[in-house]
């Protein structure tokens, strides 16, 4: 823990050029959002495999200290956002949260929502408060399993990664909780089988469209061996949707 502490010193402070930023950024005629945090795992040290194994037995064995942590992370976020949002009127804010394998998460929703919950809730309330339009949750993986701590927590949007892969089915996920905005979900693995791209997105992104609250795209990066003809016959088929909605 004290480890911890000493890396996240000086998190209450802003760039030293942040008014001149603020200015710059109130002319904007472009939408502008702020990346909040980058989640549990991260923010205790996680880089790599070989890093995850100790954080994982730290927080199984010391939860009281995890939990004073994220609280005193909590604080520092808060305090940063309060006056972020005093300058800047913001679109929209991301938090980050990769802590899932493509099998499931490598902590049990109990704990997610115990050290997490109360985390997320005071940006989610300080964005409300602010007029923050859109409080995007973004992850990876096989994440179904905590989305009622998610929703619970205020967000309003989310963004996984390898969702296709890892079993995230974003229909079903749009049938529960219709109130959720959407970004992605789209599977990268057909631009591997450009046959099926047409019938995989009229079936997947024509009805997240027609229900609003969508944002249309692949869930993973291009990989190599993506060829230019897959990957245009993607777009030409997604833009063909998009002047449909």
């Amino acid at each position: 823990l004290a480890d911890w502490q000493r890396r996240h010193q000086g998190l209450d402070r802003l760039a030293t050029d942040w008014s001149e930023q603020a200015a710059a950024l109130a002319a904007r005629t472009w939408p502008c959002g702020l990346s909040v945090s980058r989640g549990l795992l991260l923010s205790l040290g996680v880089s790599d495999g070989a890093s995850l194994e100790p954080v994982l037995l730290f927080l199984a064995d010391h939860r009281r200290e995890a939990a004073r942590a994220m609280e005193q992370l909590g604080d520092w976020t808060v305090e940063v956002l309060s006056r972020a949002v005093q300058s800047i009127d913001f679109d929209y804010l991301v938090c980050g949260e990769p802590l899932a394998s493509q099998h499931a998460p490598v902590i049990s929703p109990g704990m997610f929502e115990e050290l997490m919950g109360g985390f997320y809730l005071r940006i989610t309330r300080l964005a409300a408060k602010a007029g923050i339009p859109v409080v995007i949750w973004e992850s990876y993986g096989a994440i179904s399993s905590l989305l009622p701590a998610v929703v619970a927590a205020g967000f309003n949007t989310i963004w996984i990664g390898h969702a296709a892969a890892s079993g995230v089915d974003y229909l079903a996920v749009r049938r529960r909780y219709p109130q959720l905005g959407l970004i992605g979900g789209l599977d990268s693995r057909l631009l591997q089988r450009p046959e099926l791209v047409e019938s995989e997105l009229a079936q997947v992104a024509r009805p997240l469209l027609a229900s609003g609250r969508y944002v249309p795209m692949l869930d993973d990066r291009l990989r190599p061996g993506v060829s230019a003809t897959a990957f245009g016959r993607y777009r030409t088929a997604l833009n063909a949707l998009l002047a449909e909605a």
